[in-house]
């Protein structure tokens, strides 16, 4: 009988091209790519050792039956381990491989295996498998029954890809189901076609499609050779449906930008990999690293294999030099620690936000602090995220936030002529709300913009119903943000308010920081033009800090400039002193009305009005209050 193996010889040349696609092109040390590669693997060393017995089978010459019967083992237990491994492999990518040796799933699992192995095993001794009659090989009933146990896996595969489908996409779905398809027609044709070998043929196209779509490239960065944030985001998806605890441990690194700068782009990538490639050392085979983006990494690590250690690890690790070709650069980390669900991300409405709080952390922690607990920085822990969102989404239905004032004093006749309106946030569940927390959220989800109207609403109304203007009060300083700046009509909505009162146009002092100022400069000047030629007065606020940029000051229309508390609070140092000093002068000399903010000490206000300050504000004189405590203060101050 002679057999065909043409069919076994083109599975063995494209598993070969396989294998090679597979290291070349899509390899990271992942659990996942290590089961496939062993899938792959076996896949290789089951037809390989098929065709050797196929050869030595129909061969006119005798090969001794020790050397045939070493090949038909190897074969045997590849043949039957590939239907093993792929049910592994399936588990690995709905995360359930722990469940593995938990409960029901490991009675179904081992139990067939150890059976399959046995009947192997004990075949020198059954005949069950295979026996040699006058040299040749004949196969026994066994075979069947092995055949019935890989169709049993396959089925086992099947099954977990069809009760974890929501955890996959449906593209995964269909290429995981695929596999029992083409893996048993081949089969079943074979078995009506005795000479006909296809079933290895059948498994290597499958496992190009699994290659193709499931081990894509999509999920690698070519420029690092890690994980990207496609793929983290669906690891944390395994584990966020299933509600399951894990931690994330996000890598910075803290000097990023400054290095690809005076690097460029290609050489910070060469550093990058490097660094990765010591970030490795600390990944498990079941834990998973990242690359986001910017120098941001992230460790994936089970929850009951996470151990604190590991965080003085790393940092002891990268207190070395980084040597690559002719470069040697010490890269300092920040490391921050996020327990889930603990810390986040089950509360989540997209579970990439869980990479965003990585790639924005640094922006939280001090720049020299290493170790850093998301559950210690509530601007990013994700769960103290979501209630302060839903106490800003009940604040602005309701009407639920509260405008208070702070007293500016003026040093001409020491008298409170002006006040800055301050939004305030108190919830009936998380108490006192800080503004340093509540509005960069605001900002974030788009609620700055209806806030910024209420308060608008808010001074109009009090400075109307309590004739401010009587009280020796010209002007409320209201914060405008970025995202009102960019509004078309906001111009038109706050002369259409201030008609509304009945107010006169400068009786709005609108706050802008240096930072909005110098980095929008075209559309606030736009902005600004329309509410001066009306009549609308504009300070620069936080000056000397950030940008400083004085050709904002001179191109767009400020009547006032206040000087930021952070340049305050140095006036004892001697250079901090000048540069202050330095900056009043300047300012005079341009005609600017200088508020000096945060003012806490007799001894600085002193320095400032010496200095020509014109406006001081702070806790000196006032923190800020509610508007009945503030007439009171007012009238109090200015009678006395």
């Amino acid at each position: 009988m002679e057999l065909d193996i043409c069919y076994d010889i083109a599975a063995l040349l494209f598993s070969i091209s396989l294998l090679f696609v597979f290291y070349y092109k899509k390899w990271v040390p992942t659990q996942q790519n290590i089961i496939f590669s062993i899938l792959l693997w076996t896949t290789f060393v089951a037809t390989l050792t098929d065709i050797i017995d196929l050869s030595m089978s129909s061969s006119a010459i005798l090969f001794p039956n020790m050397i045939h019967e070493v090949i038909i083992y190897v074969y045997f237990i590849a043949i039957d381990l590939l239907p093993i491994i792929y049910t592994y492999y399936v588990l690995t990518l709905t995360g359930m491989e722990e469940k593995l040796f938990t409960g029901y799933r490991k009675y179904l699992f081992f139990v067939p295996a150890i059976i399959m192995g046995l009947i192997i095993v004990l075949n020198p001794f059954t005949n069950w498998l295979f026996y040699f009659e006058n040299g040749r090989y004949v196969r026994s009933i066994a075979v069947q029954v092995l055949n019935l146990f890989a169709f049993y896996f396959l089925l086992f595969g099947v099954a977990e890809v069809g009760r974890n489908r929501h955890v996959l996409p449906k593209e995964k779905c269909i290429a995981l189901a695929s596999f029992v398809v083409f893996a048993t027609v081949p089969v079943v044709i074979q078995m009506f076609n005795p000479t006909l070998y296809i079933t290895m043929l059948g498994v290597v196209i499958c496992l190009f499609l699994i290659l193709m779509t499931i081990q894509n490239p999509e999920e690698i960065i070519s420029s690092i050779g890690l994980l990207n944030r496609v793929a983290f985001t669906e690891q944390i998806s395994l584990y966020h449906d299933r509600n399951e605890r894990f931690v994330v441990v996000g890598v910075r690194i803290r000097d990023y930008y400054y290095f690809k700068q005076i690097l460029g782009t290609t050489a910070m990538n060469e550093l990058q990999r490097e660094f990765s490639k010591k970030l490795l050392r600390f990944v498990k085979v079941d834990h998973h690293l990242f690359y986001l983006g910017k120098g941001h990494f992230a460790m994936f690590i089970p929850h009951t294999q996470f151990n604190h250690s590991i965080l003085e690890e790393i940092n002891k690790e990268f207190n070395t030099d980084i040597n690559k070709d002719s470069l040697e650069v010490k890269l300092f980390v920040q490391l921050l620690v996020i327990e889930c669900p603990t810390d986040a991300c089950m509360t989540f409405d997209k579970t990439d936000d869980l990479a965003e709080m990585i790639l924005e952390f640094g922006s939280f922690v001090p720049a020299m602090s290493v170790i850093n607990y998301a559950s210690d920085m509530p601007n990013i822990n994700s769960i103290r995220y979501s209630q302060v969102e839903n106490a800003i989404r009940k604040a602005v239905d309701n009407k639920g936030f509260e405008v208070y004032f702070q007293p500016i004093i003026s040093n001409k006749g020491k008298t409170i002529k002006s006040a800055e309106a301050l939004i305030r946030l108190k919830d009936d569940e998380l108490g006192f709300i800080s503004p340093s927390e509540f509005i960069p959220i605001a900002e974030k989800t788009g609620y700055i913009v209806q806030i910024g109207e209420y308060v608008f609403e808010q001074v109009c109304e009090f400075y109307k119903n309590e004739k401010l203007s009587e009280k020796g009060i010209e002007y409320i300083e209201v914060n405008i943000s970025v995202a009102q700046c960019i509004q078309k009509n906001m111009a038109e909505k706050l002369i259409s308010l201030l008609n509304k009162y009945d107010l006169p146009m400068n009786a709005i002092n609108l706050e802008i920081t240096e930072s909005v100022a110098a980095s929008s400069q075209n559309t606030v000047s736009s902005m600004m033009k329309k509410l001066t030629e009306v009549g609308s007065t504009f300070s620069m606020d936080d000056y000397g800090t950030g940008f400083s940029n004085i050709s904002s000051l001179i191109d767009l229309p400020f009547k006032i400039v206040k000087i930021d508390k952070e340049l305050i609070d140095r006036i004892d140092n001697d250079k901090a002193r000048i540069a202050i000093k330095s900056t009043i002068a300047m300012l005079n000399e341009l005609n600017f009305e200088i508020v000096a903010e945060g003012v806490e000490t007799k001894e600085q206000a002193e320095s400032l009005i010496d200095m020509g300050c014109h406006h001081l504000q702070g806790y000196l004189y006032s923190k800020p209050i509610k508007k009945i405590e503030f007439i009171k203060y007012i009238q109090q101050f200015n009678i006395d």
